[in-house]
Formats: structure tokens, C-alpha cells, sequence
């Protein structure tokens, strides 16, 4: 079968190891983990945790499978770090869901140590803008809301950031983790992740070998400047939801004044009358030019447009979570944007929008930076709500090495959406999908968030693999109401060259029992197309 690489996380009192699923591995396989040579459990899924592990202890791990075994593996748990309570003095935090509490949290925040906690009671904790720091852990307990408020003053200062490929003032985050504070000097945008980190070489997750790492574009940004941030537990990360969305948007009405009638033709190739005064709303957490960061069994509710965006960053591990934000517009969970080594594995979607978009950047500045997002890893996740998996629309700095394995997208809107405009420029390349369940399979062009200068060429999307996969041919509408639709739509751009190309479809199966009778394929402008073993319901 090859060689079968198991990467691991520690905290504490838990290690979880994930690995790839290969195309030898059998659907319903059973991988066994052992824990100092005993069989610790035995689980379907390619990835496991152990837990309640004694802290600063040494544990030799190992994962078999159907004829494969890993090398075993010898990982520490982490130090029993001291608990700063926000409740407790001198920060006396109140969790009444009614009195402020951001100058307070603050405070734990900016006192916390490396070998300390912010640890968040039960309770409903009410904030505005939090920042954190390198080197830092946030813990909310069974029962904890940190919630942001639904105030616009709240979330001031604004921070250099991103939004649908533009770099731009956006009001600050309800978690704040790095900074893109030299993004106004366009020739020296991008990000410095080109380099080897020899601190973290004993873990293989954070280890970032050279031949791996991201090239800058045009010019390079300083190195990351935040890293080793955990935010992890029981509890929820929440904001103003659409609320505040709606009075950003107002407040942004107010001071663009004239300037919007004067953008005349470019308002109109946006989305809606909203976008422009839209974009600079707040994330939820919001992780710019940073590393080694590990989001685990948090839920992410209601952020004012997306709920966790990366950008410029690097090895970011999301599991065990929760996104929600089913009335939010734009309400995206899980946005990789310009970066790379981004994984997320077990979590459950609801959202307005996108589960999960991976975007690097639009016209032209997209394609000026030049950054692409790329060694980006999808498994066992589910959705119940919203627009599945999304590659796109922004993409002109390229999207590349994309594995999406066992998960459950069916009951959404997309499912799998590879999409940009005419003008974007840039590539989708090398996205493999394994062993999914989808209401359907989209490549194609969309017509808006068009504005901007475009690039010399059209994008391109290639060479990609789907395998194993089941596509109803229905989705699950915003009225949550099963609707017809193609099966697979693959659409290229309206130049010579600039077709869909080299895409493999194997052992798929088009419709489910008691669904729909209409099965459709749409092609137009593709070359090299292979279909292996379809089978139609």
C-alpha cells in the first residue's frame, strides 16, 4: 500500500493522529490505534483522539490498517498550564450576557504565558474585539459564550485585512490573531512561509520542509507574526450575526457617501447593493500572517460575514468543531485564504454560505501577489445546511494540492464548487475527492464580484480527480426542500486553451434510491475527460 504518513496534535491531556485516505483503502475499513503497544480503539474514520493522558508524559502510538502498519511514533503530551479564570481577580469578567467584559478578557489574554490558559467559565460573556498573542492558549469550558456584541463601535479600531481578494480596512475581529499591518505596500505584499522550522521539527504536522513551502509573490511580507495559539474546549465563539452586519453596512452607507453612485458600472458587477459597503465587516476570528495554530472542539456562531479566515498563514488544524450561521449573509465557516498546510477533519457545517471556501486573492492584486493557497486537507465532515465546498471565486494567486475524503455534503446547496470569472486569472489544480457524498459537482464561471482590472489571461482549471463519489442530483435548497438539478456541470472559460481539462471521474454513482429520475451531465468547453465505471440509479 506505500508508505502510510500519521501526523499527530498534542495538548495536554490529548494526542490526535489523522492520516490520508488512500485510493487502497476500502470503504468501511477498520483502522486500529495503540497506545503503548495496546489497542487503544478501532474507528472507520481516518483520524482518532486519546484522551485523558497524564500531561508531560511520553506515549508511543501506532495506527494499522487492512496490510499496513505506521512506523510507531513517539509523542508528548504537553505541561498542566496554569489556569488564568476571567472570572476570577483581578479580571472579575462577568457572565451575565449583559455587562461588557473586553477590557477584562483583554487583560487575562495579554497576561496568559506560554505555560498558561485563559480559561472561560460557564456563562455568557459578553466583548467586543479581542487580540490575542503568539505562544498563548484559550480554553472555554461546557456552557461558555464568549459573545460579541452587536455593536459597530465595538469592533473599532479597523485592521489591515482581506475580504474576497481585496487587502483593505475591515473592522477588527471578536479573536484578532496576527496582523497585515505593512499590507498598503502593494510590492512588498505576500507573506515570508518559504522558510524551514527547525523548533517544531519533532512534530511532522509542524514541520514545513522547504521543497513544500510557499513561494512569495512579487515581493515577500516579514515572516509570521503570531504562532503556538490553541483555542480549544466545549464552548462558543459567537458575534452580532446579521444584526451587526446590517449596521456595518449602514454606518459604511453613511461615511462612502457619494463615492458609491460614483463607482456606477463597478457597483453593478458585484453580487448585490451591498457588497461594497458589506466587505469590511468583521470575521469572527480573524488569523492573519500566522502559524501553527489549533481550533478543536469550538463552536463558531454567527460571525457578521465569515466566521475563521486565514490568511497569508500556515499550518492551521481545525477538528471536533461546530460552524453556524444559517441567517448570516456571506455566514462562510472555514476560509483558507493565501495559505497553506490547512487542515480541518470532523466538523459540522450550517452556514448561510460556504461550509468551507478556499480562496488566494482577485484582480488584479490577486494576481499581483501571487500567493497561492495550496496543501489544503477536508475529511469527515458533514453538512446540514448551506453551500458545501467551495474553491473560489478569488483564486487568481492559484489553488493547488486540494484532498477532500469522507465527507457527508449532500444535504447542501453546491456541494463541490470550483468557480471564477473571466477575469481572475490564476489555476485550480490538483483537487482529489474521495469517498463523498454530494448533491452535485460543479465547475464553472459566475458572473459576479467581477470588478477590478483583469489579468492578461483567463484562469484554468485542471487536472483533478474525483473517485468513489455518490452525486444525487438534487440539493437541499434554502427552503430546505430537495431540488432538481445537473448532476455534474463542467464549464470552462470562452478562450482556446482555457477549457476544464484533464478531469478523471471514477467509480461514481449518479442519483440515490427514491430520488430523482432526471441524472444530467453538462459539459461545455472541456478536453481530456474520463468517465470510469458511472453507475446511474
Amino acid at each position: 500500500m506505500g508508505e502510510i504518513k500519521v501526523k499527530y496534535i498534542s495538548t495536554e491531556d490529548e494526542i490526535t493522529v489523522y492520516w490520508e485516505r488512500t485510493a487502497a483503502m476500502t470503504a468501511g475499513e477498520r483502522f486500529r490505534i495503540f497506545l503503548d503497544g495496546r489497542e487503544a480503539t478501532v474507528t472507520e474514520k481516518t483520524h482518532g483522539t486519546l484522551s485523558g493522558l497524564q500531561p508531560e508524559r511520553r506515549y508511543e502510538i501506532q495506527v494499522t490498517g487492512a496490510g499496513w502498519r505506521s512506523e510507531t511514533m513517539s509523542v508528548s503530551t504537553g505541561k498542566r498550564k496554569r489556569r488564568i479564570d476571567i472570572t476570577a481577580a483581578p479580571y472579575l469578567a462577568v457572565g451575565n450576557g449583559e455587562e461588557l467584559n473586553t477590557e477584562r478578557i483583554q487583560r487575562a489574554i495579554d497576561d496568559c504565558g506560554a505555560g498558561d490558559a485563559v480559561y472561560v467559565p460557564e456563562g455568557v460573556f459578553l466583548t467586543g474585539a479581542l487580540r490575542l498573542h503568539s505562544d498563548m492558549e484559550l480554553y472555554l469550558e461546557e456552557g461558555a459564550v464568549l459573545q460579541g456584541t452587536a455593536q459597530v463601535l465595538d469592533y473599532l479600531p479597523k485592521i489591515p485585512s482581506r475580504f474576497e481578494g481585496i487587502e483593505m480596512q475591515c473592522y477588527s475581529s471578536v479573536l484578532n490573531l496576527g496582523n497585515l499591518d505593512n499590507m498598503e505596500d502593494q510590492e512588498t505584499a505576500g507573506y515570508g512561509g518559504n522558510k524551514a522550522d527547525p523548533e517544531h521539527t519533532e512534530n511532522p504536522e509542524y514541520a514545513v520542509k522547504p521543497e513544500n513551502a510557499v513561494k512569495p509573490g512579487k515581493g515577500a511580507r516579514q515572516d509570521f507574526v503570531c504562532e503556538n495559539v490553541v483555542i480549544r474546549g466545549h464552548g462558543t465563539i459567537a458575534s452580532g450575526g446579521q444584526l451587526l452586519a446590517e449596521r456595518v453596512i449602514a454606518r459604511e452607507r453613511k461615511e462612502l457617501g457619494e463615492k458609491l453612485e460614483q463607482m456606477g458600472e463597478l457597483a453593478a458587477e458585484c453580487e448585490c447593493a451591498e457588497t461594497i459597503p458589506g466587505r469590511v465587516r468583521p470575521r469572527l476570528v480573524n488569523i492573519s500572517r500566522c502559524r501553527h495554530v489549533l481550533l478543536a472542539g469550538v463552536t463558531f456562531r454567527n460571525g457578521a460575514s465569515w466566521n475563521v479566515h486565514m490568511i497569508y498563514s500556515s499550518d492551521i488544524v481545525t477538528h471536533g468543531c461546530t460552524f453556524v450561521s444559517e441567517e448570516v449573509w456571506n455566514g462562510d465557516g472555514w476560509d483558507p485564504d493565501s495559505s497553506e498546510n490547512c487542515t480541518i477533519f470532523d466538523c459540522d457545517f450550517h452556514t448561510g454560505d460556504d461550509g468551507i471556501a478556499i480562496k488566494s486573492g482577485k484582480n488584479p492584486q490577486g494576481d499581483k501577489i501571487g500567493i497561492p493557497c495550496r496543501n489544503i486537507r477536508i475529511f469527515d465532515c458533514r453538512s446540514a445546511f448551506g453551500h458545501g465546498i467551495t474553491i473560489g471565486s478569488e483564486m487568481s494567486g492559484g489553488v493547488e494540492d486540494v484532498s477532500v475524503w469522507d465527507c457527508d455534503l449532500g444535504q447542501s446547496i453546491y456541494g463541490l464548487e470550483i468557480k471564477g470569472t473571466w477575469k481572475r486569472g490564476g489555476y485550480v489544480r490538483r483537487i482529489r475527492v474521495d469517498n463523498c457524498r454530494l448533491p452535485r459537482l460543479l465547475f464553472h464561471e459566475v458572473g459576479y464580484n467581477n470588478d477590478g482590472e483583469p489579468a492578461d489571461r483567463p484562469p484554468v482549471f485542471s487536472d483533478c480527480l474525483f473517485r468513489r463519489l455518490e452525486i444525487l442530483g438534487e440539493y437541499y435548497s434554502r427552503k430546505q426542500e430537495w431540488t432538481e438539478c445537473d448532476a455534474i456541470e463542467l464549464r470552462g472559460f470562452g478562450r482556446q486553451g482555457h477549457e476544464v481539462s484533464d478531469i478523471c471521474f471514477e467509480d461514481v454513482v449518479l442519483g440515490r434510491a427514491g430520488g430523482t429520475e432526471r441524472k444530467v451531465i453538462s459539459l461545455s468547453r472541456c478536453r481530456g475527460l474520463q468517465f470510469k465505471n458511472l453507475r446511474v440509479l
